[in-house]
């Protein structure tokens, strides 16, 4: 959803005359189903991203997500468009897309990722440290978050 304006900009705006070129494209989209589909996305990709991409590293889980998510996305968004309707320059088609798809893919992954990254404390790091992970770590609720032999 938040990168919903980098898809009407990429589309419509900035290279609006390449995609005027391919003469692919409506003369007035139908913005409200492209808002839809990815309100869908974003509520499909906010449940899958913590169930498949949990890894300690989130900067590696965005990226990993982007490489997943954005194949799987291009080989559905953009091949079947190039290899079904009429246009003036398939691979002009197919160069656009794909460098839309790989960013929009990479900000999206990198965005959930920062969205579910596992967050410490300052309160929990100074526990730790201070307590040398020789026992249990507990917070002033009485709640152990950590146990170290």
């Amino acid at each position: 959803m938040p990168l919903f304006p980098s898809a009407y900009l990429w589309h419509l705006s900035i290279f609006k005359p390449a995609y005027g070129a391919l003469e692919l494209y409506r003369d007035d989209p139908v913005i409200l189903t492209g808002l839809l589909s990815m309100i869908l996305q974003g509520l499909f990709f906010s449940w899958v991203f913590p169930k498949l991409f949990a890894g300690p590293g989130w900067i590696m889980n965005g990226l990993k997500f982007a490489a997943v998510f954005g194949l799987l996305g291009r080989s559905f968004l953009v091949l079947p468009v190039a290899a079904k309707f009429r246009m003036t320059s398939v691979s002009r088609f197919l160069l656009l897309e794909t460098i839309f798809t790989a960013l929009q893919f990479l900000a999206t992954g990198l965005l959930l990722a920062l969205v579910y990254r596992r967050r410490r404390s300052p309160l929990f790091l100074g526990l730790c440290c201070a307590n040398g992970l020789r026992s249990e770590v507990t917070l002033c609720l009485g709640r152990t978050i950590l146990r170290a032999a």
